[in-house]
C-alpha cells in the first residue's frame, strides 16, 4: 500500500516538474503544427503517461480524473459499482469534447 502511494506521489511530481518546465500550463490547449489538442486528449495523455511510467491502472484512473477536474471537465455520467473496475466517469470540456475515464484507459468522444 505504501509503495503504491510513493509511486503516485512520484508520478504526480514528473507531471508537474514536465509542466513547470514550459510556459504552458497543463489547462490550456497544447497546439501542433496540424491542429490542437482537445482537452479529453490532454486527459488520454494523461493516463497513458502514467501507464508508461509503470503506475497501476488505479493509479492511472484517479489522475486521469484529476487531469479532467483540473481542466474544467464537467462530469456528465458516472457509474461506480462498489469501486470495481467497471467504474467509469465521463467528462464534457468546453471545447466540447468529452473523455470517458475507465481502469482501463480513457476513451476520447468527439
Amino acid at each position: 500500500m505504501m509503495v503504491m502511494m510513493l509511486l503516485m506521489i512520484m508520478v504526480m511530481m514528473r507531471v508537474v516538474l514536465r509542466y513547470s518546465n514550459t510556459k504552458q500550463k497543463p489547462n490550456q490547449i497544447k497546439e501542433t503544427k496540424m491542429n490542437t489538442i482537445t482537452k479529453a486528449e490532454q486527459v488520454a495523455q494523461t493516463y497513458d503517461d502514467a501507464l508508461r511510467d509503470n503506475l497501476y491502472s488505479k493509479g492511472c484512473y484517479e489522475l486521469a480524473i484529476d487531469a479532467a477536474g483540473t481542466l474544467g471537465g464537467i462530469e456528465i455520467d458516472y457509474s461506480n459499482i462498489t469501486e470495481s473496475y467497471t467504474s467509469k466517469v465521463t467528462f464534457e470540456f468546453d471545447d466540447k469534447s468529452r473523455a470517458q475515464i475507465t481502469y482501463g484507459g480513457v476513451f476520447v468522444i468527439c
